[in-house]
């Protein structure tokens, strides 16, 4: 069994907070709440290193050797897996990845794949939600990185693990209601109606599906645009001098692709007369700079009507949503309605499966992933490099879940913005994903006309 970096000497069986709770329960056999990292190096890889590498890193984050199984009091708890780790499964270049469930609840909420490419090779990371997040992800990531410098002739020296405590981990549930105690029963309930009441009375359009559906298609049919370092500047610029965040004009502009496809060509338009978008919200502080890779992300929405994309105050219609989410109060009252739905866990759960379209889209802007690395990592013109290794890309999208059929990721990396996509494979091939990709991104460049790059 690996050996865990923490102090503490019984870590397990770790009692599910109401956010792993949450995700645990939203995940099934067809959507399956997972998110994907792509990481693109080029120059050689040692993969015998990396494997030696991944087992260190493994150690530094427990909730990615863990599977979850009823245990302490009969409640559903993470518990150490003892057999059956994560490890990079290598593809040849062109063979497909060929994706099966990600059952959190026989195995660990992780599974790599590498593949070589021009260039060098690619490492495709899949990872539950229940698992971590993002950041937490690429924490581990960082960690990952560290330990293969570390075994690099020359290279060692300069990469440095970051401080990890596992003990953090027990703090989730508080952390994220915003209280050091036990929380007001009466008030978890009010906000968990509240949130339910919201999400089942108001009927959300879905992202139309393209008529032509080409099946089967590749996995995970992640795209990716780059915006060079130019443009990147002057879309921060223009953010500036409107007066808003850069997140604000990212919004915007998916808002008005939305109805721009939706409003396109001879089918049936969707159902439901508002568009939501489902923006995630790290609530981690300084306090949680040692907290391995977990989940501490809160959803929140910015909601228009559908036929608001074309209003000249939309934007300043997101910009007050934005300023409240930028108070961290929204979070804290969906962490609030998560616990107080655990006290109803088959109201609950029925009401997740549902036919509903919570969102239309997902939109996280993930700023630089590595920045999100607590470990020391040399770097050359804003990228890691090891040796001859470089990596040249990060990139991402967090879970899709039934009716959103677009997940977005907004990172930049190597002074370079990516825009990255992933579509329902179950109703967009490649070129559905790539067609709404370019207008999104196409969106984008009619503010302020950028190069496009890759």
């Amino acid at each position: 069994m690996l050996q865990i970096a923490t102090t503490e000497k019984r870590l397990f069986p770790l009692h599910l907070p109401p956010i792993d709770w949450l995700f645990h329960n939203d995940d099934r056999p067809d959507y399956p709440m997972v998110s994907y990292i792509e990481l693109d190096f080029s120059g050689p890889i040692d993969r015998g290193l990396l494997a030696d590498a991944l087992i260190t890193a493994l150690g530094r984050h427990p909730l990615l050797i863990a599977k979850i199984e009823r245990a302490k009091a009969n409640r559903l708890c993470w518990v150490p897996i003892s057999d059956g780790y994560p490890e990079v499964v290598w593809l040849d270049e062109n063979e497909p990845l060929i994706e099966e469930p990600l059952d959190i609840r026989s195995g660990p909420g992780l599974r790599i794949w590498g593949r070589p490419t021009a260039e060098g090779t690619r490492l495709t990371l899949q990872l539950h939600h229940a698992a971590t997040d993002g950041t937490g992800a690429y924490r581990f990531i960082g960690d990952w990185l560290v330990a293969y410098g570390q075994r690099l002739p020359g290279v060692g020296e300069q990469c440095e693990f970051g401080e990890i405590d596992a003990r953090t981990l027990r703090s989730r549930r508080n952390k994220m209601l915003g209280c050091d105690g036990p929380a007001d029963n009466w008030e978890l309930w009010r906000e968990s109606l509240k949130e339910l009441w919201r999400m089942n009375t108001e009927r959300i359009s879905p992202l139309k599906c393209p008529a032509d559906r080409p099946l089967p298609n590749r996995q995970p049919n992640l795209q990716t645009q780059w915006f060079d370092a130019a443009a990147h500047k002057r879309l921060r610029d223009l953010a500036t001098a409107r007066g808003v965040m850069l997140n604000d004009l990212l919004l915007w502009q998916l808002f008005r692709a939305i109805g721009i496809w939706n409003a396109a060509g001879s089918g049936p338009k969707p159902p439901g007369n508002a568009v939501r978008v489902l923006v995630p919200a790290d609530m981690r502080d300084g306090n949680d700079f040692a907290m391995p890779a977990a989940n501490m992300t809160a959803y929140t929405f910015v909601t228009c009507r559908a036929s608001e994309w074309k209003s000249d105050g939309l934007l300043e219609k997101i910009r007050g949503e934005t300023s409240k989410i930028k108070s961290g109060t929204p979070q804290h009252d969906y962490a609030k309605a998560i616990t107080g739905a655990m006290n109803t866990p088959r109201l609950t759960r029925w009401l997740l499966k549902g036919n509903r379209c919570f969102a239309t889209a997902v939109l996280s802007n993930a700023g630089d992933p590595a920045r999100r690395f607590t470990g020391r990592l040399p770097r050359s013109g804003g990228k890691v490099r090891l040796g001859e290794l470089t990596l040249e890309k990060i990139t991402g999208v967090p879970p899709l879940r039934s009716l959103t059929h677009a997940s977005v990721s907004v990172s930049s990396y190597g002074r370079g913005m990516a825009v990255s996509m992933r579509c329902d494979p179950r109703h967009f091939g490649d070129t559905g994903t790539q067609d709404f990709l370019k207008l999104y991104c196409d969106q984008l460049s009619t503010m302020i006309t950028p190069e496009l790059v890759g």
